[in-house]
């Protein structure tokens, strides 16, 4: 039995970052005669659930580059990578010293809770507390130990301002912190703060030893796909895929933007 995994943004999502009316066809039809599909991606789960909604899947999803499984049936986390106490400490004292704060996402009991301290962006705020996941105003600061962080996101539309959160943070061991424009809003500034052992393919192989797959095929564009292309029997890269994954792939195949990953599966699946 084989294991399929694509990636979202750049692989399975178009330009217009959801999946097309003609993937979701075509993908509904594979799965529901048997495809054995599952998705890792860097989405948080307040996105990244909203756009496999459409999709039958049935199989858990790897969220965060693999710091959260989620099992999309009961609807719950299976694991996640929780932060240290010297982690959400750092974070803490980062927001009180930079008035800055963001989004905190934590688990209890194997559900999902949403934080959101004071954000820059009320456009995100807005998104992040439309997400169907219980919610409240607080900093990191005001968390219940009870709760397990494991995920933090900082974004804003002053640059200088997320840049001094940003130094205050980025040198803690225990996370990984990247800074980044948005892909769909380039005058917006991301800061996504992971657990610093979250693997895509970590992430897939137990997804791949909890179903008793053979074998693992994978898709993606970009370079945090590659611990995920090194551990896969086969990979393939988009067409607008980074050079790097590429050098990697088994095959390159067609754009995102034109359902390179569901026309895909669609012909290796009729080919069995």
């Amino acid at each position: 039995m084989t294991l399929y995994a694509t990636d979202l943004d750049g692989t399975l999502l178009n330009q217009k970052a959801v999946v097309s009316e003609n993937s979701v066809r075509i993908l509904n039809e594979l799965l529901d005669h048997g495809l054995m599909l599952t998705v890792a991606s860097g989405r948080s789960p307040v996105t990244g659930l909203k756009l496999l909604e459409s999709l039958h899947l049935r199989l858990p999803v790897a969220l965060l580059n693999g710091g959260l499984i989620y099992d999309m049936a009961e609807k719950k986390a299976v694991s996640c990578l929780c932060f240290s106490p010297e982690a959400r400490s750092i974070l803490a004292k980062a927001e009180e010293e930079t008035d800055f704060g963001g989004f905190a996402i934590t688990l209890r009991r194997g559900k999902i809770l949403l934080h959101a301290g004071k954000p820059d962006d009320p456009r995100g705020y807005r998104e992040w507390m439309s997400a169907g996941f219980p919610y409240d105003r607080c900093p990191i600061r005001d968390i219940p130990a009870a709760e397990e962080l494991f995920c933090a996101y900082y974004t804003s539309y002053d640059e200088a301002h997320i840049r001094t959160f940003y130094e205050k943070i980025r040198c803690c061991q225990d996370i990984r912190v990247s800074l980044s424009r948005n892909d769909y809003e380039p005058e917006k500034w991301c800061i996504e703060v992971n657990h610093r052992d979250a693997s895509k393919a970590t992430a897939l192989l137990r997804i791949q030893k909890m179903i008793r797959a053979d074998r693992l095929v994978v898709f993606g564009d970009a370079e945090n796909d590659i611990p995920m292309f090194e551990a896969s029997d086969e990979a393939y890269a988009t067409a607008d895929a980074c050079e790097a994954l590429k050098g990697l792939a088994t095959g390159v195949i067609g754009k995102h933007d034109e359902d390179c990953v569901a026309k895909w599966l669609a012909q290796a699946m009729h080919s069995f």
